[in-house]
């Protein structure tokens, strides 16, 4: 890579890669929960530890579009974290989307460590490493490290409200020989941990699938990177197992066009959007599996509401196996 704006990125944060960095900052936020709080007990309460790196526990409730941000206050010597809110004047305990923004709390705590001690403040390292850039050039690696550093404040934020080892101890498999109940285990794990079933799914995705099984969270959306693709219906997350005869890893990927797997499958997610008497059911749809092979999956399904009660936010759970 050279002496790129990413190399020079990492060696001001002391870090030898984006992988190091992440693990390096999850064992500090998780080792200072420990001191605090037993490793079983959960959800994971961060704000009981966040004063010990300068940040200020309580976050700021403001109305507005993003949903969070932090801060350095010099006059204060602290971080502080903003998180936005429909209801900016209830208190936090009252707040209708919490576990949303408990995330946000998470993935901005993250930041604090993407911040360096420069002349008597905290600036952000991509600030430091592109102030010396021509103008355009500095945009555009700003934009390149804001996306790096966004990516690793998301998975930050997960493996610290999911702990590895409370990860490991949920089995999976075991939720998908429950078969229509698959969708209240999860539901029961999220709120237990704290964060929302989208989030716990992203995570299970580190967890083995023995059995040929597969679930599909669909929503729509244009994509989960640069998000420029066209608006539809697209799969956000998905588990399954690593190797598989008809759907291999090779064939998904995060923010994959749910078009690619065919007509019937798209009509069918549709279908369940549309519906407002059902909200879960059996599923036994052909999906294209590649080069055009048609393959039932057979299983169930669950509209999972977006947290505007909106339909477009609204997301389809499929669950089952190919027979």
């Amino acid at each position: 890579m050279g002496d790129s704006a990413q190399t020079r990125y990492l060696r001001l944060l002391g870090a030898p890669s984006a992988k190091a960095l992440e693990d390096r900052i999850v064992d500090t936020l998780l080792g200072a929960v420990r001191e605090r709080q037993p490793s079983h007990e959960l959800p994971v309460r961060l704000s009981s530890v966040v004063n010990k790196f300068s940040i200020v526990p309580k976050p700021q409730l403001v109305s507005g579009a993003h949903d969070g941000q932090i801060d350095y206050e010099k006059r204060g010597g602290r971080f502080v974290i903003t998180l936005c809110t429909p209801c900016p004047e209830r208190p936090l305990r009252e707040q209708p989307f919490r576990t949303r923004m408990r995330f946000t709390y998470a993935h901005e705590v993250a930041h604090r460590f993407f911040f360096v001690s420069e002349r008597g403040t905290w600036t952000r390292a991509r600030d430091v490493v592109t102030s010396s850039l021509p103008p355009a050039e500095e945009l555009r690696q700003k934009v390149t490290l804001g996306r790096i550093e966004e990516s690793l404040c998301n998975s930050i934020a997960r493996r610290v409200l999911i702990p590895d080892q409370a990860l490991h101890d949920i089995a999976l498999d075991d939720w998908f020989r429950e078969g229509i109940g698959f969708v209240h285990s999860l539901t029961m794990a999220a709120k237990r941990f704290g964060v929302s079933r989208d989030c716990l799914l992203v995570r299970l995705q580190l967890k083995t699938v023995d059995s040929p099984r597969f679930a599909f969270l669909i929503g729509k959306s244009r994509g989960t990177v640069l998000r420029r693709g066209n608006f539809g219906l697209r799969v956000i997350t998905w588990l399954g197992p690593k190797k598989h005869a008809i759907l291999s890893e090779r064939r998904l990927h995060p923010g994959i066009e749910w078009a690619h797997f065919g007509t019937s499958a798209c009509e069918f997610v549709e279908s369940c959007l549309k519906n407002e008497q059902r909200f879960e059911g059996a599923v036994s749809v052909p999906l294209e599996t590649g080069k055009g092979t048609l393959q039932t999956f057979r299983g169930w399904w669950s509209v999972l509401k977006g947290r505007q009660q909106e339909r477009s936010r609204n997301r389809v759970l499929l669950w089952g196996e190919f027979v």
